[in-house]
């Protein structure tokens, strides 16, 4: 193999594209990662409950009680807009 071809594989390989990375269980699209601080219980119990798909649901559930008050939700930003949020 000529050192072209060796480098042009390398730069077909891992690093950030479109469409690559773990897939959400339940199918959900335009997913971010949210560092959150639990106990090692809390993580275990979360696990048990269903992780993100379970979490998911009870922040919709959770918010649709609050009807009108709770205002709208803004628009989706980048955390690089937002660096509180990660």
């Amino acid at each position: 193999m000529t050192q072209a071809t060796q480098q042009t594989i390398r730069l077909q390989r891992g690093g950030r594209r479109k469409g690559s990375g773990r897939k959400a269980v339940d199918g959900a699209s335009n997913t971010v990662t949210v560092a959150v601080s639990l106990t090692r219980d809390h993580q275990s119990k979360l696990r048990i409950l269903g992780g993100s798909v379970w979490l998911r649901s009870v922040i919709d559930r959770e918010f649709s009680k609050l009807g009108p008050k709770a205002g709208k939700v803004p628009a989706e930003s980048s955390e690089k807009d937002n660096p509180s949020c990660a």
